[in-house]
């Protein structure tokens, strides 16, 4: 048997060499993709080219709801886009971008990207995968029941009715921005919910609805000497009469059903300090990278739950991460630059 030896240092060397020699580095910008994230998607992609490094070549890559990829308008073929750069920058949003479809594909080119790999996009973005995995990871989740759509809705209504205190949360179970979000109080609610939504969905979660403040959290990867860096927890201010955050009416101001964002939070700084530690430890067990943010239900009565973990969270100019990036001094320009270099590394 012949043994090989291969010299990793001298690669990193060379990719150390390549980063800081000054070279164009040829950017290839993924935005749209087919699912109701696209918007989101899209508006992501702008906050990135209007802070992207000057030293990066962009190439602003458009996909189509029909999963077409395009370029300035023209429809060009994927092989002919990725073996021309060096980086691929995904803000690719819900389906494609977020569940590993897109990750695998960009694997099969060995095309760096940034975010997390094919498996821990897909564990995060399913819902049921990420609460087993914060379940044994000893990290406390609402209680929960996976609902598919081969059962009687009303037999089921009555079984959730009886088992749960209400009201309950239902919702996809692959899917974001609060996308088909529904609060039941009532038995009438929760049967009409149910039948609408495992008339689109094949597998529903319900959740018990509790109350509390509702906040997020991000991390970075290897940012300030730190292997995953907390930024500050921030809190999502409802509206009177809202039950949870609608991504949809993020941009809009509170008079008009908008959100208003606090941070730092108003939490006590133990309760901070918990929300981040458990943000980090979500990160890692689900084995993601370069960045990722939790979103978090704290209860005064009942203490910090943590609802799922979002691999790929949103980047437009009025998002909650990028609040937090700014409340600790990071501009969204030197947080592309970081997730870049970590990508190329």
């Amino acid at each position: 048997m012949m043994l090989i030896l291969i010299n990793f240092s001298c690669i990193i060397f060379d990719m150390k060499s390549f980063l800081d020699s000054g070279k164009e580095i040829r950017v290839g910008l993924l935005r749209g993709g087919p699912g109701r994230e696209r918007e989101l998607s899209l508006n992501t992609g702008i906050s990135f080219i209007k802070n992207i490094p000057e030293e990066y070549i962009v190439r602003d890559i458009i996909i189509s709801k029909d999963l077409s990829w395009n370029i300035k308008g023209v429809r060009t073929n994927p092989e002919k886009i990725l073996r021309d750069l060096d980086l691929v920058i995904n803000s690719i949003h819900g389906n494609f971008g977020e569940d590993g479809v897109l990750q695998r594909i960009l694997n099969n080119f060995s095309v760096p990207y940034t975010g997390s790999q094919a498996l821990p996009s897909l564990m995060s973005f399913n819902k049921y995968f990420a609460k087993k995995i914060f379940e044994n990871a000893g990290i406390k989740t609402p209680r929960y029941l996976i609902v598919k759509n081969d059962i009687e809705s009303k037999q089921t209504a009555m079984n959730i009715f009886r088992g749960f205190v209400m009201p309950v949360i239902i919702k996809p179970i692959s899917d974001g921005s609060s996308n088909d979000i529904f609060v039941a109080r009532d038995f009438g609610t929760l049967l009409l919910s149910l039948e609408n939504l495992l008339n689109k969905y094949e597998t529903l979660l319900i959740e018990e609805f509790i109350e509390g403040k509702q906040i997020t959290c991000g991390v970075i990867d290897n940012f300030r000497n730190e292997d995953i860096y907390e930024l500050m927890p921030l809190e999502i201010i409802l509206n009177e009469g809202q039950d949870y955050f609608d991504y949809s009416k993020k941009d809009l101001p509170a008079q008009a059903g908008g959100a208003i964002y606090s941070c730092p939070t108003s939490l006590p700084m133990s309760m901070k300090r918990e929300v981040q530690k458990i943000a980090s430890k979500a990160h890692n067990v689900l084995n993601l990278r370069h960045y990722s943010r939790s979103d978090f239900i704290v209860s005064p009565r009942r203490g910090i739950y943590l609802l799922e973990t979002n691999a790929l969270p949103d980047l437009s100019g009025n998002s909650p991460f990028v609040r937090e990036l700014n409340e600790v001094g990071v501009s969204l320009a030197d947080f592309i630059k970081h997730i870049s270099n970590l990508a190329i590394k």
